[in-house]
């Protein structure tokens, strides 16, 4: 048995090596697939790698542009905080400028030099001269602190001011239904009506109030529109001269004003009449013209002394009859 198993190895092992390399490795598939399966798999890999990168690259793009763009934006943030500050400086420095100039004197600055240094310039007039830190104010329907008792005053508060609401609609809607009601109703000549009523008699007409020139007393009526504002423009630069005086005495000291500037500013005026202020200056300053001692700048002694001694000289550019009426309501005898 042995000796048959050792034969057939032998003859085995002879056989393959006879055999050729055709016969060893039989091909019968074609691979061309194959190939072309690996083709697009190294594609696909390729093509994903490449869509990483560009899109890393369109990040970073991204980023560096919205860079860019705050650093932009800083910039021009800097530029108009650099141009706020210089407007809020120069506005600053123009009114410091005119608040010294009517310190100064008053007439050197207008109104009309306020509104042009503060024209268009709304908020920062706000800013300068407003609260920084507003506080809330609590009301004073609350006694203490408390959130519902707050709520309820609120509540409150707001049922009133729904039926003051009311209230207002229904007044507006009975005012409406009475003027409908008089529209429709008929009518009549009010000539007609008044002249029966009056009859034949004929009724006093009133004289037309005729004020003093250049007084505080109402105008005419029968003034016209540019008469009227003529006077109420001398009055007012006026009243500007005299107010300026009055300061510059009250600060530099009576003898800052002679008696030839205080008789211009008054003249026209019923300042001698209405303020004791200007009338005893005027006098101190007359008695200083004339070389006259006085004792004091007494403002109420000589408010209430006596211009009797002053002559028709004294009064230039005032007529006889204001001076009568001057010294007939103020100095007349008992």
């Amino acid at each position: 048995m042995m000796e048959r198993f050792l034969h057939s190895v032998r003859s085995t092992n002879g056989n393959q090596s006879r055999m050729t390399c055709r016969d060893e490795h039989p091909t019968h598939h074609n691979q061309a697939p194959a190939l072309r399966l690996q083709y697009r798999l190294e594609r696909i890999s390729h093509n994903w790698v490449v869509r990483r990168i560009r899109e890393q690259n369109r990040r970073i793009r991204e980023r560096n542009k919205a860079r860019r763009q705050f650093r932009a934006a800083k910039v021009e943030l800097k530029r108009k905080v650099r141009s706020w500050k210089k407007d809020m400086n120069e506005l600053i420095r123009t009114l410091k400028d005119l608040e010294q100039r009517w310190r100064a004197n008053t007439s050197f600055v207008t109104t009309q030099d306020w509104d042009t240094a503060v024209e268009d310039k709304g908020k920062k007039m706000q800013i300068l001269f407003g609260k920084k830190y507003p506080k809330e104010q609590w009301p004073k329907g609350v006694t203490y602190l408390n959130m519902i008792t707050l709520m309820e005053y609120e509540q409150k508060e707001e049922k009133k001011g729904a039926s003051k609401r009311g209230v207002e609609a229904k007044k507006k809607s009975e005012a409406k239904k009475t003027a409908k009601t008089l529209k429709q109703a008929p009518t009549s000549d009010q000539t007609e009506i008044a002249t029966k009523s009056r009859g034949s008699a004929i009724l006093p007409i009133r004289p037309a109030v005729v004020p003093t020139p250049w007084s505080r007393t109402p105008l005419a009526p029968d003034l016209s529109v540019e008469e009227q504002i003529r006077q109420l423009e001398f009055s007012a630069a006026k009243a500007e001269q005299q107010f300026e005086y009055l300061g510059r005495s009250q600060v530099v000291g009576p003898h800052a004003v002679g008696y030839d500037q205080w008789m211009k500013a008054v003249e026209g005026t019923d300042a001698l009449e209405t303020d004791w202020k200007i009338r005893g200056l005027v006098e101190l300053a007359r008695r200083r013209q004339m070389g006259e001692l006085c004792d004091g700048w007494a403002f109420e002694s000589l408010a209430a002394s006596s211009f009797e001694t002053c002559s028709a000289d004294t009064w230039t550019g005032f007529s006889v009859d204001t001076i009568a009426l001057y010294q007939r309501e103020h100095f007349a005898q008992p």
